[in-house]
């Protein structure tokens, strides 16, 4: 069976399985972790998923990075699972970034 096209209905995009509330969930989780809220001066600027991949653009002491990850759907269920899945990793990543920036 393929994707399902609702012609705009509901605002859905028949080539998008995640919404921007579902990324802000994401981005919020990240902020929210306390590893990441020891870092002084660091901010997630950006957020987009593209094709499967999260793209995080942050500052960390006035240098702009780009964080990836792709996403596994196998691993996904539901979409609240985003936020449940990849936090932790894209905490990992930011933490390991962020160390070599300083």
């Amino acid at each position: 069976m393929g994707r399902r096209d609702y012609g705009g209905a509901f605002d859905i995009d028949p080539h998008s399985f995640w919404t921007r509330d579902d990324l802000n969930d994401l981005v919020a989780d990240i902020e929210d972790t306390p590893s990441i809220q020891s870092l002084k001066d660091f901010r997630i600027m950006e957020s987009y998923i593209t094709d499967n991949v999260i793209e995080l653009e942050i500052m960390y002491n006035e240098e702009y990075n780009t964080i990836t990850q792709k996403i596994d759907m196998r691993r996904i269920k539901a979409p609240s699972d985003l936020s449940k899945i990849y936090t932790p990793e894209l905490v990992k990543l930011i933490i390991l970034k962020c160390t070599t920036i300083a």
